[in-house]
Formats: structure tokens, C-alpha cells, sequence
């Protein structure tokens, strides 16, 4: 069971640095233009989405017995795989989406990232 727990505990700190992530996405977009907000604001709506089922997934596999455990684990990964694509071309996407705000408020530059590829959420599975 210590690798089911060690797999729990990875998933968890994951799924933390992705909503971190989602955040910043999230108050990035408050600048937009209004078109782009909504276009942006479908993307944060979208992405809270697949967080929140991966976490009732979570809390489903951790209930689970040893023969429900593999086919939870798969379905979980495959979920967050598909999150962490979905996350990061949404950041792509927005990631040079020029903000309203003035000199006094809002961010004006490039999304604030840098690379993403340096979390363990964003590495691809092989």
C-alpha cells in the first residue's frame, strides 16, 4: 500500500501546484479586454471543471480496495494528463493577450510563467 500512498501523495502536491497555476491564469485575465476576458473566462470555467473532478476521483481512489485501485488509477491518470495539455495551452493561448490596465494596475507584459515544463505536472508520461 505504500505505493498507493506514495502515488496519492504526488497526485496531491500536483494537483496543488495546478491550481496555483490556475490562479495566476485566473487574475492574469482580470486585465483583458472584455472579449478576450470571456474567451478566458471560458477557459478558467473549463479548467476549475477538470480539477474538481480529478479531486472527487481522488477522494474516490482513496476509498477504494486493491482490485477497484488500478482502474481508478488509470482513469485518474489519464484525467490528469489531459489537464495538464489543457492548462497549458490555455496558458499558451493567453500568453501574449495584452492587458487594459494602466501604468497603475494590471499586468502589461507577457504571461508571468516562464516554463512550465519544470513542474511535475506539466511533464508528459511515458
Amino acid at each position: 500500500m505504500k505505493k498507493n500512498g506514495n502515488f496519492i501523495e504526488k497526485l496531491e502536491a500536483d494537483i496543488a501546484v495546478a491550481e496555483a497555476e490556475l490562479e495566476r491564469f485566473r487574475v492574469r485575465g482580470m486585465a483583458f479586454t472584455a472579449e478576450a476576458k470571456d474567451r478566458h473566462d471560458e477557459h478558467v470555467e473549463q479548467l476549475e471543471l477538470k480539477i474538481d473532478h480529478i479531486n472527487r476521483d481522488l477522494r474516490i481512489l482513496k476509498k477504494a480496495d486493491e482490485y477497484q485501485w488500478k482502474d481508478l488509477k488509470d482513469g485518474l491518470e489519464s484525467g490528469w494528463r489531459e489537464l495538464q495539455y489543457e492548462l497549458r495551452n490555455a496558458i499558451e493561448t493567453f500568453k501574449t493577450e495584452s492587458g487594459v490596465a494602466g501604468p497603475h494596475g494590471g499586468d502589461e507584459g507577457p504571461f508571468p510563467y516562464g516554463d512550465l515544463s519544470s513542474h511535475s505536472f506539466a511533464k508528459k508520461k511515458k
